[in-house]
């Protein structure tokens, strides 16, 4: 009797626990990819389609703006790869089961 009381509790904390990753990978992937699209539609109409000038000059980027660029692409990679493992972790089968 207490091995089935003790195997449901089991059961619904795990079912309680796959919602929870599954809500929050779900999160984390749509906002990555809201994020990664609104940085790359902003860089674009910055820096290709209507390149920032002052005055006469055009400035074309520096070393700096390429080390940022690189911190924020793989903070959002980063980002999207914990959704990603939520969500797989979410829905693969249970174990022993």
């Amino acid at each position: 009797m207490t091995d089935n009381l003790s195997h449901s509790l089991h059961e619904a904390e795990s079912s309680k626990r796959r919602i929870i990753l599954g809500v929050l990978g779900g999160i984390l992937v749509i906002s990555g990819v809201i994020m990664a699209w609104s940085f790359a539609r902003q860089e674009y109409y910055d820096f290709y389609a209507i390149p920032k000038d002052k005055g006469d000059n055009l400035f074309p980027r520096r070393w700096q703006d390429f080390v940022v660029l690189g911190g924020i692409w793989t903070i959002l990679v980063a980002w999207l790869w914990a959704g990603y493992w939520l969500l797989r972790r979410t829905f693969r089968p249970p174990a022993g089961g």
